[in-house]
């Protein structure tokens, strides 16, 4: 955990383990937001969300202007049958944290997720568009910005993203380089739509909207992805693509299409989950690079990360 300056204020980051708050964490030495706070960050075992006496015992009682808060529970299918975990981490996590920021006088960010809709269009979701999640992980996030925006009416902003990736975890891009380099072929899903999103660009408009929640000017909701619409098809298609470019593969394998009702999954999905970030690109000087260049970027830092010695640290 970083020493604290006496002369500035404190950004608290939460689940300091995920992907979103490792990129955050390498984005905030050259973030203009270093110059004045102090970022915080609390793993799963040095802060646990769910308990307040954890949150009361380990958070400042001082200086924190803004708590950012990524730890969540996002297993899709586990959480169908892990309900109460799955709840205590979306819903009574940010409850808690809510109130103790209200206490405070702080603000929160929330990272919230494009599983809030059911899927049943087939335009892009805009902020205002209505909730209506089909799965229990879309649930409890949902209830959790709905708690959140009670205790902090004006002092909270919800960021909903979708399939989150980076060069390191558990996540799409990352599985499916695994597979492409052990299996002769694949069968992914062709029918549910998405936009991908790298961690390296959420964290950057995450820094943004905590700097608009620290001047007061933040609106309630914003939207962000790296601006594609596709299915998860066509995303293997150019993981395959950019990994074999890059050296991550050394071969070509056929992938194959296949439908949802294909693909047993506990939880049912979306079909169509692409969220509208126009309000967020007017709001914010927004990363520009397209999903494809993202995407290239994020296997770049996996070859680069393949590359170092042993002598090369930590």
């Amino acid at each position: 955990m970083n020493p604290t300056s006496p002369s500035k204020k404190i950004i608290v980051l939460t689940g300091s383990g995920g992907q979103l708050s490792q990129s955050i964490i390498k984005l905030w030495s050259s973030h203009p937001i270093s110059a004045t706070h102090t970022l915080l960050p609390f793993s799963k075992s040095q802060l646990d969300i769910t308990d307040s006496k954890s949150i009361s015992l380990n958070l400042p009682n001082q200086k924190v202007d803004v708590l950012i808060n990524t730890a969540a529970y996002t297993d899709v299918n586990g959480a169908e049958s892990n309900q109460e975990i799955c709840y205590n981490a979306n819903c009574l996590g940010p409850t808690h944290l809510s109130k103790w920021a209200k206490n405070q006088n702080a603000n929160l960010l929330q990272v919230s997720t494009d599983f809030v809709f059911d899927g049943n269009i087939s335009t892009p979701y805009d902020v205002c568009a209505t909730p209506n999640p089909i799965n229990m992980y879309g649930l409890t996030k949902r209830k959790g910005e709905l708690n959140v925006m009670k205790e902090l009416p004006q002092n909270s902003s919800i960021l909903r993203t979708s399939a989150l990736y980076s060069s390191n975890g558990k996540n799409f891009v990352n599985t499916m380089l695994e597979l492409m380099s052990t299996r002769d072929q694949l069968s992914v899903i062709d029918d549910q739509i998405i936009s991908p999103t790298s961690s390296n660009s959420l964290a950057s408009v995450s820094l943004s909207i905590t700097e608009k929640l620290i001047e007061g000017a933040a609106k309630k909701i914003y939207h962000w992805n790296d601006g594609g619409i596709l299915s998860w098809y066509d995303f293997a298609i150019e993981i395959q693509k950019e990994g074999l470019s890059l050296g991550l593969l050394t071969r070509r394998i056929p992938i194959k299409k296949v439908s949802s009702s294909d693909y047993k999954s506990v939880a049912q999905r979306p079909a169509y989950s692409v969220m509208d970030r126009r309000e967020t690109l007017a709001d914010f000087a927004c990363p520009e690079e397209s999903w494809q260049k993202q995407l290239s970027i994020v296997l770049k830092g996996k070859t680069e990360n393949n590359a170092r010695s042993p002598n090369d640290g930590l």
